[in-house]
């Protein structure tokens, strides 16, 4: 929500409006303003049904909502991971061991590289078999999880700094943009999640979000 003071024009950032109040502060004029003709109601969201494919447990009630991406399995881009990983890892691991034998500190040299490549490429395939991430909303915090071999990376902001939802790039693929959902904050550094998700999965995530967000 960007909400500029009516006196100064100034932007107030997230940090000064209370939603709950319908109010917000503006430090610069110390005016203290209306928000609540700013504010969108969750019905105007577009509604996104949850695609009948998706394996995503979801809840939302008033006061909280949780997502459940569950591990991508042996499927799309895991098996593509784990495919491109095995050729990549036998063609480096036979060339490595052919010099190894030869004495060719050339070639162990330059083959080096090469299988760092491919144990990042199986560590990859290992993520995306056996990650799991949960994301939980309340009115306090945003908590996004990321779970793997019983062993849990939380990254945790502040709801009242969250200001946008939206489609973002998580990374690049062939120089093409991979998207996924994400999360901005004010002062606070973005969460960024779902890349893995197929595209009606994500309309639907974003809708949910938002929707709560708005509520």
């Amino acid at each position: 929500m960007k909400i500029l003071c009516p006196s100064c024009k100034a932007e107030i950032p997230a940090t000064d409006i209370n939603i709950g109040k319908g109010i917000a502060h503006c430090k610069p004029c110390n005016e203290i303003v209306d928000v609540t003709s700013f504010q969108t109601s969750a019905e105007d969201i577009a509604l996104v049904e949850k695609p009948s494919s998706s394996r995503i447990e979801s809840f939302v009630d008033t006061d909280d909502m949780g997502v459940i991406f569950p591990p991508l399995g042996f499927r799309g881009v895991t098996l593509f991971f784990l495919v491109f990983s095995l050729f990549w890892n036998a063609i480096s691991w036979i060339g490595f061991i052919s010099a190894l034998k030869a004495g060719e500190l050339g070639g162990i040299l330059f083959l080096i590289p090469f299988i760092a490549i491919g144990l990042i490429t199986f560590g990859v395939f290992l993520y995306l078999l056996k990650v799991e991430v949960a994301l939980l909303i309340n009115r306090e915090t945003v908590t996004l999880s990321r779970t793997i071999f019983g062993k849990s990376f939380t990254k945790v902001r502040t709801f009242q700094g969250l200001n946008r939802v939206e489609r973002v790039e998580c990374y690049r693929s062939n120089d093409r943009p991979v998207y996924g959902v994400g999360l901005n904050f004010t002062d606070e550094k973005p969460l960024k999640f779902g890349s893995n998700l197929k595209e009606e999965e994500k309309d639907w995530i974003l809708s949910e979000i938002t929707r709560f967000w708005k509520s």
